[in-house]
């Protein structure tokens, strides 16, 4: 077995793209989904993936 360290995906749009196909792809392509139940899903995905960042000094800036 080899290991390789793949970086984890942190786009949203692409992460609920991916659960769209997997749900296609399954026995569930016919059943209603909420609606933004899938963009939550992704949100959740994502933001537990994150890591604290190593430089305190940094300040996150939303214009």
């Amino acid at each position: 077995m080899i290991v390789m360290p793949v970086p984890y995906n942190l786009s949203v749009s692409k992460e609920e793209k991916i659960y769209q196909k997997l749900i296609k792809q399954s026995d569930l392509g016919n059943l209603h989904i909420a609606p933004h139940a899938l963009r939550s899903a992704a949100i959740f995905s994502i933001l537990t993936r994150l890591k604290e960042s190593k430089n305190k000094e940094l300040i996150c800036l939303k214009s």
